[in-house]
């Protein structure tokens, strides 16, 4: 993933609301060591080196997300629900987050910030199997690293107690896909919509779709309020 990238999900609906997109981050060579810099370091791409957006492998570029976490938990209905985050952090939780860390001093920049947030948040690591590391420098000197994580809150782990966070095996990507899985959890078979055209010309058709698309009474994402609207015509 060249992307640096999150999503939450709220299981309210089973619906991903994402937080928050970040540009490519090229120059990734240059924090293997840890989770970011503090110091301003040249690019490989003129675009990330512009005055009003930091790369996203600085630790200041990622302060805003971190924000972002505490604002949603303080200020929107996700705190009350199961609620989990998911995707590519860029930044490590801890020292032995870095496959070499017993034989360097990995760089320790913006874990305390990120750890801090996340306490602020109420989120903390799901449970996990699978790889270790999430990210590999593919390298001569290979060097791993897990800037990857997936984050739930209380709701979530009381909701889902046996839920797990999986990450898989990389296929051309130099991070690994993460996959949340809820064993107890089966697929429903979704009924078809079916809508007869016939119903068109009923004389309270119009007043009963303006009377149901009311927006403003739903409390959401966009996309939350489209899925609660629909669901309320039908």
């Amino acid at each position: 993933m060249d992307v640096a990238r999150q999503s939450t999900i709220s299981y309210q609906e089973t619906e991903l609301h994402p937080v928050s997109e970040k540009g490519p981050s090229e120059n990734m060579e240059s924090q293997i060591s840890g989770g970011g810099t503090s110091e301003p370091r040249s690019c490989d791409k003129e675009e990330l080196c512009t005055e009003d957006e930091q790369p996203f492998f600085l630790v200041e570029s990622r302060v805003p997300l971190w924000n972002e976490l505490r604002q949603i938990n303080d200020s929107t209905p996700a705190a009350s629900y199961p609620w989990a985050v998911v995707g590519d952090f860029n930044q490590m939780m801890r020292v032995s987050h870095h496959s070499n860390h017993l034989a360097i001093d990995v760089d320790t920049s913006g874990m305390e910030e990120f750890n801090l947030a996340l306490q602020d948040a109420e989120l903390f690591e799901a449970q996990a199997k699978g790889l270790p590391f999430t990210w590999k420098n593919n390298q001569a000197d290979p060097i791993s690293t897990k800037i990857d994580h997936a984050f739930i809150n209380h709701a979530w782990s009381s909701s889902f107690p046996e839920s797990f966070a999986e990450f898989l095996e990389p296929l051309q990507s130099d991070h690994t896909p993460c996959l949340v899985r809820i064993p107890s959890l089966q697929r429903r078979n979704r009924k078809p919509f079916k809508f007869f055209h016939h119903v068109i010309d009923h004389p309270s058709f119009t007043d009963v779709v303006k009377g149901a698309w009311n927006c403003d009474s739903v409390i959401g994402s966009d996309q939350f309020k489209l899925v609660r609207v629909m669901k309320g015509l039908k």
